[in-house]
């Protein structure tokens, strides 16, 4: 089982998963620059 261990939510309900904070931050990007969104983004721990 993998965990994924950053994580966001963008206002319209759209989520974001990803072991990588690079891969989460560029995915995030990419959302907010073609909808104009604010994501948010929850504490990644090392759990």
């Amino acid at each position: 089982m993998v965990l994924m261990r950053f994580k966001a939510k963008c206002q319209c309900g759209t989520e974001f998963r990803a072991e990588k904070r690079k891969t989460l931050g560029t995915n995030i990007r990419i959302h907010e620059v073609m909808t104009g969104h604010t994501v948010r983004v929850k504490n990644g721990g090392t759990e």
